[in-house]
Order: structure tokens, then C-alpha cells, then sequence
């Protein structure tokens, strides 16, 4: 009977470390997930910073989602079809689709 009381209380206690140990855990890795929020607000943050600094915005293609920086400053901006790397700013819209080209979409600082 003593035997497995000590071994009850050895069990317990084993139960009770562990449960500490998860607790701290998990108090750990919600401060490291609130860190990493931190640093990648502020990655984002700085982007834009330079981004501003550069006098270039981040352009995202509707069809692809793919995302590009490109010179700011205008209303419209397009990209080739036929050459991707050929961009077209402007501030008067051009029928896109006529030319093979496609307007791209700025990309809301929200969303940076």
C-alpha cells in the first residue's frame, strides 16, 4: 500500500511538472508569434519607406496575383502581354485589352 501511494505521488508530481512545462511552453510560443507580428509589421513598414524614398509602388497583376514595383506616380499602369518586363505609366487610361496589355492594380498599403 505505501509503495504505490509513493508511486502515485511520483506520477502526480511527473503530471504537475509536465503540465508546467506546457504551460510554459505555450506562454513561449505566444510570445514569439506576437515578436514575429511585431517584426513583420514593421518589415512592411520600412518596404513602403523605401519604397516611397525610391518613387516606386508595388503593381499587382488581376490575372496572375504576381507582384511588381513600379514607378509611381500615375493612375494606370500596364505590362505587356507579349514582353512582362515592359511597363506603361499613365493618367489617362488606354484600351488594355485592344494593345495586349493589362492594367495593373496598385496594392493597397494595407495589403503591402
Amino acid at each position: 500500500r505505501a509503495h504505490e501511494q509513493r508511486m502515485n505521488n511520483i506520477r502526480q508530481f511527473g503530471e504537475a511538472n509536465t503540465a508546467r512545462f506546457n504551460e510554459r511552453m505555450s506562454a513561449m510560443d505566444r510570445n514569439k508569434a506576437a515578436f514575429d507580428s511585431r517584426m513583420s509589421s514593421m518589415d512592411r513598414q520600412q518596404e513602403v519607406r523605401v519604397d516611397t524614398i525610391r518613387g516606386v509602388s508595388k503593381y499587382s497583376d488581376p490575372n496572375t496575383g504576381e507582384r511588381v514595383k513600379v514607378e509611381d506616380g500615375y493612375d494606370h499602369v500596364y505590362r505587356n502581354r507579349q514582353d512582362p518586363t515592359a511597363y506603361y505609366g499613365t493618367n489617362t487610361p488606354i484600351e488594355a485589352g485592344q494593345l495586349d496589355w493589362q492594367e495593373l492594380k496598385k496594392v493597397e498599403l494595407k495589403d503591402y
